[in-house]
Protein backbone atom coordinates (compact mmCIF):
# COMPACT_ATOMS: atom_id res chain seq x y z
CA UNK A 1 0.00 0.00 0.00
CA UNK A 2 1.58 3.31 -0.94
CA UNK A 3 1.32 6.26 1.49
CA UNK A 4 0.70 9.38 0.97
CA UNK A 5 1.77 12.21 3.13
CA UNK A 6 -1.19 14.52 4.52
CA UNK A 7 -1.79 17.69 2.80
CA UNK A 8 -1.57 19.68 5.75
CA UNK A 9 1.84 18.06 6.56
CA UNK A 10 3.32 15.19 9.06
CA UNK A 11 3.85 17.92 11.50
CA UNK A 12 0.74 19.33 11.30
CA UNK A 13 -1.19 16.08 11.98
CA UNK A 14 1.38 15.17 14.68
CA UNK A 15 0.65 18.10 16.74
CA UNK A 16 -3.15 17.87 16.24
CA UNK A 17 -2.58 14.52 18.19
CA UNK A 18 -0.34 15.18 20.65
CA UNK A 19 -2.76 18.22 21.42
CA UNK A 20 -5.44 15.51 21.54
CA UNK A 21 -3.46 13.18 23.40
CA UNK A 22 -2.39 15.63 25.86
CA UNK A 23 -6.26 16.88 27.15
CA UNK A 24 -7.85 13.72 26.63
CA UNK A 25 -10.68 13.03 29.25
CA UNK A 26 -8.81 9.68 30.19
CA UNK A 27 -6.64 12.06 31.79
CA UNK A 28 -9.01 13.88 34.14
CA UNK A 29 -9.65 13.50 37.30
CA UNK A 30 -11.78 11.03 38.30
CA UNK A 31 -14.67 13.89 39.57
CA UNK A 32 -15.83 13.69 35.42
CA UNK A 33 -16.26 10.43 36.04
CA UNK A 34 -19.74 10.86 37.27
CA UNK A 35 -20.92 12.86 34.22
CA UNK A 36 -20.41 9.48 32.44
CA UNK A 37 -22.78 7.65 34.58
CA UNK A 38 -25.62 10.34 33.89
CA UNK A 39 -29.10 8.69 32.09
CA UNK A 40 -29.82 12.65 31.41
CA UNK A 41 -30.06 13.20 27.57
CA UNK A 42 -29.78 16.82 28.27
CA UNK A 43 -26.11 16.38 30.35
CA UNK A 44 -24.84 14.08 27.93
CA UNK A 45 -25.54 16.68 25.11
CA UNK A 46 -24.64 19.64 27.22
CA UNK A 47 -21.06 18.59 27.64
CA UNK A 48 -18.82 21.35 28.33
CA UNK A 49 -15.56 21.46 26.79
CA UNK A 50 -12.93 19.48 29.25
CA UNK A 51 -10.43 21.62 27.17
CA UNK A 52 -9.80 23.86 24.74
CA UNK A 53 -6.67 24.49 22.55
CA UNK A 54 -5.65 26.34 19.91
CA UNK A 55 -2.90 25.24 17.56
CA UNK A 56 -0.48 27.34 15.09
CA UNK A 57 -0.29 25.36 11.60
CA UNK A 58 2.64 25.40 9.74
CA UNK A 59 3.22 27.25 7.60
CA UNK A 60 1.70 30.39 9.52
CA UNK A 61 -0.72 31.31 6.14
CA UNK A 62 -2.52 27.72 7.35
CA UNK A 63 -3.73 29.91 10.72
CA UNK A 64 -4.99 28.62 13.78
CA UNK A 65 -7.07 25.26 14.45
CA UNK A 66 -9.26 25.43 17.98
CA UNK A 67 -9.57 21.78 19.45
CA UNK A 68 -12.14 21.38 21.77
CA UNK A 69 -12.07 17.57 23.74
CA UNK A 70 -15.45 17.01 25.94
CA UNK A 71 -16.17 14.42 28.04
CA UNK A 72 -19.92 13.15 26.35
CA UNK A 73 -22.16 10.18 27.75
CA UNK A 74 -20.73 8.04 25.10
CA UNK A 75 -17.17 8.93 25.51
CA UNK A 76 -15.04 11.42 23.90
CA UNK A 77 -15.51 14.12 21.20
CA UNK A 78 -12.97 15.98 19.55
CA UNK A 79 -14.34 19.05 17.77
CA UNK A 80 -11.59 20.53 15.08
CA UNK A 81 -12.20 24.15 14.07
CA UNK A 82 -10.38 25.65 11.55
CA UNK A 83 -10.12 30.00 11.82
CA UNK A 84 -9.80 30.20 8.16
CA UNK A 85 -12.72 28.00 6.22
CA UNK A 86 -10.09 27.55 3.29
CA UNK A 87 -8.45 25.23 5.80
CA UNK A 88 -11.36 23.06 6.32
CA UNK A 89 -11.14 20.93 3.12
CA UNK A 90 -7.52 20.45 3.72
CA UNK A 91 -8.50 18.78 7.12
CA UNK A 92 -10.99 16.97 5.69
CA UNK A 93 -8.50 15.36 3.43
CA UNK A 94 -6.12 14.30 6.00
CA UNK A 95 -9.34 12.97 8.32
CA UNK A 96 -8.43 9.38 7.96
CA UNK A 97 -4.40 10.35 8.71
CA UNK A 98 -5.76 12.87 11.93
CA UNK A 99 -7.93 10.32 13.53
CA UNK A 100 -4.49 7.32 12.73
CA UNK A 101 -2.73 9.80 14.27
CA UNK A 102 -5.13 10.26 17.19
CA UNK A 103 -5.57 6.83 17.70
CA UNK A 104 -1.91 5.86 17.75
CA UNK A 105 -1.65 8.63 20.71
CA UNK A 106 -4.17 6.56 22.65
CA UNK A 107 -7.24 7.82 22.57
CA UNK A 108 -9.92 6.54 20.65
CA UNK A 109 -12.66 9.86 20.11
CA UNK A 110 -16.61 8.68 19.80
CA UNK A 111 -16.95 11.62 17.19
CA UNK A 112 -14.73 13.80 15.41
CA UNK A 113 -16.14 17.01 14.21
CA UNK A 114 -14.01 19.73 11.62
CA UNK A 115 -15.22 22.77 10.59
CA UNK A 116 -15.36 26.61 10.34
CA UNK A 117 -17.03 29.01 12.52
CA UNK A 118 -20.02 27.70 15.79
CA UNK A 119 -21.89 24.91 13.90
CA UNK A 120 -20.30 21.41 14.11
CA UNK A 121 -20.97 18.99 11.34
CA UNK A 122 -20.47 15.49 12.32
CA UNK A 123 -18.24 13.22 10.45
CA UNK A 124 -17.78 9.59 9.66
Amino acid sequence: ATHFAPVLGAANVQAIADAVAGAAPERAPVSFAPGLASTDPLARGAAAPVKTLTIQLEPVSLGKVTLAIRLTGDGVRVDVMAADPKVVPLLNQDRDAIMDAIRRSGVVPDVVTIQAGDAPVRLG
